[in-house]
Parts: structure tokens; C-alpha cells; sequence
């Protein structure tokens, strides 16, 4: 089987064929990120200015550790949304890109399918970052044992470096599990190892171009909202990347709010279709589901 990195461009095509999905996917990002960054803001806000503002040696562990508590209620809550969210776009790009009639306005629903999207996430994004964190806690050993620089330093960075080349190997083997759950109607995360075993480096390619991709719609999508932000408020506000989140009304000022609703209605939803359709472009081409596998819809 021979698979090409055509997959990696599945978001555009989706986006291209059906443009309204950039709005109404958008309407859903703006919602769920602005109820996170208000839950966040509002409970972890103070805590966070705290720690960053914290001169040397004034935090000390027991500090710190009631400030990290203080702060957790609103991390926990603003990520919740976070996940719901992405539970929802995630289910709607695979609606889209497995080629099933759009039921709802963009693909979007909110169900039994939505509520095993959120499983699946939860449990893959965990299992990756206790992984990673676990080997960066392992090398950071000898650092915390009072070791020299000259062994904690290269330790450390060895560690760092093998905790990344794990984290991506393990986001191509799980990248399926979001379409190949969707698809079979099941809580699927470790049977996608079989699918990415024979294409793993062609994945493992798409995956670094699909992120490339987005670290460039972010760029560019950044300065068009800086230059939107110029001509609105002038450009002091916009150079001014400053943000207080000492409360809600410090936060949302007026080039902030502006910055924030450009950002969640057009650049957010592109991110997400481009990370999330490539894999399911990958399952069905793997698969073979290809063929007359999409629906086209005249928009």
C-alpha cells in the first residue's frame, strides 16, 4: 500500500469545498474558548499574576503548592470546555471527511458520538503526556539528587529530546483513534497501531507537514488580526502584547476582546480542521474507504 501526503491537506479541501463550514465551526471555537478563557481568567487569573510577577526566592514550595490548588479549580474548568469542544469540532470534521450527510448545520451535533469523541481524547492526549512527562521527570533526576551541570545539563536535554521523539511516535500510532471511533462506533485507542504500522513514516511526515501547516495559518492569521487590531485601535495596542489577568475587566479590553473573537472565529477553526481531518483523510485512505466514500454538498 502506498499512501501519499495528500491527506495532509484534507482541511483545506474541506473548507474549500464547503466555506461555510469555516463560520459555523468558528461560532462553536468562539463560544467554547471564550467560556474557557472567562473560566480561566476569572478563577486563575489572580493566581497566575501571582506566579509571574513572584520575585526570587519569595515563592517557596509551600507557597507555591497553595497558589498551584488556588489555581486548579479554574485550569480544570477551562479545559473541560476546552475538551468538549474539541470533542464537537472533532466529530464534525469526521462526519465531513468520511463523506456522512450533514445532518446538522456544518456536521455539528452534540450526542452519544460527541460524548465518545470526548472519551477518546481525554484518554489519548493523557496517555501521551504522562508518557512525556514521565521521561522529563526521569532525566530530571540527577538535577533533583544535586548532581553537577556537567551531568544534570546533558541528562536533561537527552531526556527532553527522547520524551519529544516518544511524544511523536506516539501521536502517529494513536492518530486514528479519533476517526477509527467515530467510523466503527467504538472507543478505539490502541487498534489504530495495526493500520500505522506499514505507513508509519509517510504519517509521521504528514503529521510534521499538517503542524507546519498550522504553525503558518497561525503566523499569518496572527498579523492579519495585529493589522486588523492597528487599524481599529491604533498601533500602539497592537504592538502591546501585554495581557493582565488580574480580573475579567482587565483581561477583555477592547483590542484584547476584538483580537480574541478574530482569532477564535477564523484562525481557530482552520487549525482544527487542518490537525483533525488529515488523520481522517489518512484512516480512509489506509482503510480504502476512498472511494465514493464523500459526499459532495453545493454550498
Amino acid at each position: 500500500m502506498a499512501l501519499s501526503l495528500d491527506f495532509a491537506f484534507e482541511g483545506f479541501r474541506l473548507i474549500h469545498e464547503r466555506p461555510r463550514l469555516l463560520w459555523l465551526w468558528g461560532a462553536v471555537a468562539l463560544i467554547g474558548n471564550g467560556l474557557a478563557a472567562v473560566l480561566f481568567v476569572g478563577m486563575a487569573g489572580p493566581v497566575v499574576e501571582s506566579l509571574l510577577h513572584s520575585g526570587a526566592g519569595v515563592l517557596d514550595a509551600q507557597r507555591l503548592t497553595t497558589l498551584l490548588l488556588r489555581a486548579a479549580p479554574g485550569v480544570l474548568a477551562s479545559a473541560a470546555v476546552l475538551l468538549i469542544t474539541s470533542a464537537i469540532l472533532t466529530a464534525a470534521i469526521c462526519r465531513a471527511a468520511l463523506g456522512e450527510e450533514e445532518d446538522g448545520p456544518g456536521f455539528l451535533q452534540f450526542g452519544p458520538r460527541e460524548l465518545q469523541m470526548i472519551v477518546v481524547l481525554l484518554v489519548t492526549q493523557m496517555l501521551i503526556l504522562v508518557i512525556a512527562a514521565t521521561l522529563i521527570g526521569l532525566a530530571a533526576l540527577p538535577a533533583w539528587l544535586g548532581a553537577g551541570d556537567s551531568l544534570a545539563t546533558p541528562v536533561l536535554a537527552g531526556g527532553a529530546t527522547i520524551a519529544a521523539a516518544v511524544a511523536a511516535w506516539l501521536n502517529v500510532r494513536l492518530m486514528f483513534n479519533a476517526a477509527q471511533s467515530f467510523a466503527e462506533r467504538r472507543i478505539a485507542v490502541f487498534n489504530g497501531f495495526a493500520l500505522t504500522s506499514e505507513a508509519f513514516w509517510t504519517l509521521l511526515a504528514g503529521w510534521l507537514l499538517v503542524r507546519v501547516l498550522a504553525l503558518v495559518v497561525v503566523f499569518l492569521g496572527g498579523e492579519a488580526i495585529n493589522a486588523v487590531v492597528a487599524i481599529v485601535f491604533g498601533v500602539d495596542a497592537a504592538r502591546d502584547g501585554t495581557v493582565d489577568m488580574t480580573s475579567l475587566h482587565a483581561f477583555f479590553t477592547p483590542a484584547t476582546t476584538l483580537s480574541l473573537i478574530l482569532a477564535y472565529t477564523l484562525v481557530v477553526p482552520q487549525v482544527t480542521a487542518i490537525v483533525g481531518a488529515a488523520p481522517v483523510a489518512a484512516f480512509r485512505a489506509v482503510t480504502g474507504r476512498d472511494a465514493g466514500s464523500r459526499v459532495q454538498t453545493v454550498v
